[in-house]
């Protein structure tokens, strides 16, 4: 079983290293929900301690006041990291506190039974790794009874943080149809990956109840998917860093809701366009549709339903499209000594990497391709 203890060696160093890097960074960089993924990476590493020291037979009677209480513990932390990252308050809520009593339950019978019974739970120098990766040992009813305990909460605690994860995984798929020229593109992808990978690290600790790890194909898919899941998170961290300042909530705060008025009912549906090229809309980076909504007083609803009325999938499609053919006509007024990046922030859009793809998009072309057609059609 010494191959399995070095398993964990690695398992323990990685997440020690990340939980460190990203408690630096929390702190230097004032990002809040940041710690919530640290602290879990450096209680994760500590879980890990007592498997990979097991091969030179220490006293492992610590093991037994910290193992069921940290797993119970971690998976809400990690679950606060993935929300944080969409609420503006980023600390932590007296709301927020209901996640943490299953660990509270753990952690009271972690120590009734620790205190009189660490020895018999551990079996002195008889454990191996199979019997630490096993749920159920015979003749020892106390640790089958905290580890049965630990694992079922963990089970449980995936089975409602998957469901409250829902609502997480559509707001990211809005994001991704309609808000291109407001969030990195790239960005809304990884988060995608960060609320599933989440959900899966969930179902990997429910598992567990059902000691499947004992067995070495699960236990290596298990190292395997902790190895990725720690690279996955700490790389969205420093790679979108600046991004996750970003505002998540679909209605923007910018502009005041208009009030149901029954005048505003009645109105040429061609006349609101009008106004909305006339007023140039579309050029501004940071429209959205309560903006559009106040500016062109027309209720949000209302508004909503004409732009789909007119064939669009929704308003930010709409958007983009007098973006993309105010882009067209500006590509074909450029001059030979300016390059195509110019285009976009005239066009209305926030980066060159959404204008790119947008445009593509709605032309099959890209901006400089574009480009080079219409100049091919005027020699």
């Amino acid at each position: 079983m010494k191959e399995i203890s070095i398993f964990f060696v690695i398992l323990l160093c990685l997440y020690l290293f990340f939980g460190a890097a990203l408690f630096f960074l929390a702190i230097f960089s004032r990002k809040k929900e940041t710690a919530y993924l640290s602290v879990s990476f450096i209680l994760r590493a500590l879980l890990y301690l007592a498997p990979s020291i097991l091969i030179f037979h220490v006293n492992l009677e610590f093991s037994v006041w910290i193992t069921g209480p940290i797993k119970v513990f971690i998976i809400p932390l990690n679950y606060l990291f993935v929300k944080k990252l969409f609420d503006q308050n980023k600390s932590l809520a007296l709301k927020d506190l209901w996640h943490f009593l299953p660990f509270l339950i753990d952690l009271i019978l972690t120590i009734v039974i620790a205190s009189n019974h660490a020895v018999e739970v551990v079996n002195g120098s008889q454990i191996n790794m199979k019997d630490a990766l096993d749920t159920v040992w015979e003749n020892n009813f106390y640790y089958t009874l905290l580890s049965t305990t630990a694992r079922s909460i963990s089970f449980i605690q995936w089975s409602v943080y998957s469901i409250l994860t829902v609502p997480l995984i559509k707001t990211c798929l809005n994001f991704q149809k309609m808000e291109y020229s407001q969030i990195n593109y790239q960005f809304i992808k990884w988060l995608k990956g960060i609320v599933v990978l989440f959900i899966l690290m969930g179902l990997f600790e429910g598992l567990g109840i059902f000691g499947i790890y004992s067995y070495p194909p699960f236990f290596i898919l298990m190292f395997l998917f902790l190895i990725f899941y720690a690279f996955y998170f700490f790389l969205f961290v420093v790679l979108f860093s600046h991004e996750i300042k970003v505002n998540f909530e679909m209605e923007s705060n910018d502009a005041p809701e208009i009030e149901f008025r029954p005048e505003l009912e009645e109105f040429d549906s061609h006349l609101w366009l009008q106004q909305f090229l006339d007023k140039d809309l579309y050029l501004d980076p940071e429209l959205t549709v309560q903006k559009a909504s106040f500016l062109l007083n027309i209720p949000k609803y209302r508004l909503t339903q004409m732009v789909r009325d007119d064939g669009y999938s929704s308003f930010y499609s709409f958007v983009n499209y007098f973006r993309v053919e105010r882009s067209k006509v500006l590509l074909n007024q450029l001059p030979d000594s300016f390059v195509v990046e110019s285009v976009y922030h005239d066009s209305g859009f926030k980066s060159r990497s959404t204008y790119f793809r947008v445009f593509k998009e709605f032309t099959g072309l890209t901006p400089g391709a574009y480009l080079n057609k219409c100049r091919s059609k005027t020699i």
